[in-house]
This record gives C-alpha cells, structure tokens and sequence, in this order.
C-alpha cells in the first residue's frame, strides 16, 4: 500500500518480461515452475522501496477445439472440443447434449457456441466454434392440367425457385425428369399425383418440394340411351375430380341443364334429341362437344 510506481518481473523462459501497471494480466506461454517479482516505490518516502518474489506454478492445459464448421439447412454436424474431464456448451439451442465433448449441433441458423472445459488438474479454458448455416432453399413451382374431351390430360410445369441448379422432377407416377420445366407432360392415367421437385444451391445444399397434383381424364360419349338398364343411361364423363362445372343446351341453344359439381347425373329424364355440352374444369378450361340422346 502506498506505492506509486511499480515493477513487475516475469521470468519467461529464462527472459525477464517487465510491467510498470499496478495490476497486470501475463499469459504464460508453457507450463512450468516460475518467479514473478514486484518491486514497489513512493517518490514522497525517498523513494523507500519494497519487494515480493514468488513462485507460480503453471499447470499443463492441453485445450482445443475444432474449426468453425458450415452445415445446409436441416442438417446436423458434430463439433468437438478436447483437453478436459468436463464440459458445459452455452447456448443449448439445437445441441443433443450439452455436458459432453462432443454434441451434435443441428442448428436452424448461423450461432456461435462457447464451450468451458475443465481439467482434472484444475485448468480451465472458454472457448468459441461458430456453426454457419446456409438458409433455407425457397423452391416453387407452379402446375396447370390441361384435360381436353376424349384425349390425354397434359400437365405444364412452371419452375419459379431463384437461384438454384440440378432440377430434378419426381413426378409420382415413376418417372424423373431431369430438367428445369417439364413442359406439355402426359399423365397416362387421371389420378392424384405426388409431384416432388428436387434442387441444390452453388453450396450443394438439397432441398426439395412437393406439391398434389390432380389430373383428369375427360372421356365423355357421343351418346346415351337411358332406357334404364343401368347401362349408358347418363352422361358420364369420365375420371374428373370434384368441380367440373357443365351446361348442356338443346339445338335452339336453350340451357336444359346446368350444374357447378357435375355428379355424371344427366340424361334419365331427357328427350330423344342432339345437344350440345360445355365442361367447365375447376382451373376455367372449357371442353366442348355434342351428345346424343337415344331412347328405346
């Protein structure tokens, strides 16, 4: 107490390394037995002096962590950190286990963890690993069938994901398409189809989409004879999901029928006659044609 000047000495290495703050911070580079001298004045004492030697003993700490890693999104890395008994990772977020050296890290965005290790001789350390995470894949796509009278249902594709590459098209009926649109593509069959687009970015991130798909097939007779056999006598036209709109007109062009769900219901109280119909799909497109009524 009392003192105004100081003089640290620190025996690093058999080299002095000297201080004149009050209160020092020295980091020893090895482990090892050394001196730490302070010498200690007062200009208004006649400069009286005093001083303390002792000895510090620098204990081995053999710590280490791995490199800061990079992960695409939804995946998992482990991280690692070496060099003690215990463990305690800060923040938790997305860990499997905080208390151990090595815990899965799935994180869903870019965070730094700080680890404190600590040795069974009593050192410890903090350290930091940052995990960066690549966002999120933002794939789209848009799909319109297009299901026309007594042909094929065509399904255009229109791919609007930004900025990725290696477009793969699973199309739920076991064929892959390797390619960015699939224009004018043929369903064989109506259905309802699981169409999954694949996708990665300049990072070889994967992700995916998929989207229901439902595909008509529009096959609607020439001619009906409702005599009621239960056989042809109405007008059914074919593998069409709910929403098909219809409107049936005699040849004067009078609607004689109309309805906004058709139920493939038409035709039981009909009259011997040529008419014309109009199908409406649920996506707007029209499908025209003629009907003939024959009754026995």
């Amino acid at each position: 107490d009392g003192a105004d000047k100081y003089l640290w000495t620190f025996d690093q290495e058999g080299v002095d390394v000297t201080f004149t703050d009050e209160n020092v911070i020295f980091t020893f580079t090895k482990a090892g037995v050394f001196d730490v001298k302070l010498e200690a004045s007062n200009k208004l004492l006649c400069n009286n002096k005093g001083e303390v030697t002792k000895t510090i003993t620098v204990l081995e700490g053999n710590f280490s962590i791995d490199e800061d890693k990079t992960i695409c999104f939804g995946d998992s890395v482990q991280i690692n950190a070496f060099g003690g008994n215990q463990y305690l990772w800060t923040p938790s977020i997305g860990l499997s286990d905080a208390t151990i050296s090595n815990p899965i890290a799935s994180p869903t965005q870019t965070i730094t963890y700080q680890v404190a290790i600590s040795a069974p001789n009593g050192c410890t350390v903090d350290t930091t690993i940052t995990v960066n995470v690549s966002e999120e894949l933002a794939l789209s796509f848009d799909a319109e069938v297009f299901s026309e009278c007594g042909g094929k249902p065509i399904a255009n594709f229109k791919n609007t994901s930004q900025g990725l590459q290696n477009f793969v098209w699973i199309m739920g009926n076991g064929d892959t398409l390797f390619t960015e649109n699939p224009n004018e593509y043929e369903y064989k069959e109506a259905g309802k189809y699981e169409v999954t687009l694949l996708a990665e970015n300049d990072k070889g991130c994967q992700g995916k989409l998929t989207k229901t798909v439902a595909v008509d097939e529009i096959m609607p007779p020439n001619v009906i004879t409702p005599n009621g056999d239960g056989k042809n006598d109405f007008f059914e036209i074919g593998n069409a999901r709910s929403g098909w709109a219809i409107k049936i007109s005699d040849r004067w062009g009078k609607i004689v029928f109309a309805s906004e769900d058709y139920q493939n219901d038409w035709g039981e109280e009909s009259n011997n006659a040529i008419y014309t119909y109009v199908l409406i799909s649920p996506e707007g497109n029209e499908c025209k044609g003629i009907i003939q009524v024959l009754r026995e």
